[in-house]
């Protein structure tokens, strides 16, 4: 295998790595979601044993968003909760960011 062959096939897993948590995002609305044209965000980490199948900790997007009554919250799988999992992952851990914005 040539030495140019062999980074271009690691340029593309890395891409494929970055563009990844994509794919794992979700989003919930609560009443009209978020009314500020640039809503305040809190953040929290959730973290699973046994590769995703145990829950270790509970977020409570409510009180992430505090009084408000229409937020919103995504639930994702950031670029760092990537790197953090990749190795995190050999003893079974896995992590996710949980945003609510309000």
């Amino acid at each position: 295998m040539s030495t140019k062959g062999a980074a271009s096939r690691w340029l593309l897993a890395a891409c494929a790595c970055v563009l990844l948590p994509g794919c794992f995002t979700f989003v919930h609305t609560v009443g009209r979601g978020p009314m500020n044209p640039q809503p305040v965000q809190s953040s929290d980490t959730k973290w699973f044993a046994l590769w995703g199948i145990a829950e270790m900790n509970q977020v409570d997007s409510q009180q992430l968003a505090g009084n408000a009554k229409d937020y919103r919250v995504t639930t994702k799988f950031t670029v760092l909760d990537v790197v953090i999992s990749a190795f995190t992952s050999f003893v079974s851990f896995y992590r996710q960011t949980v945003i609510v914005e309000k």
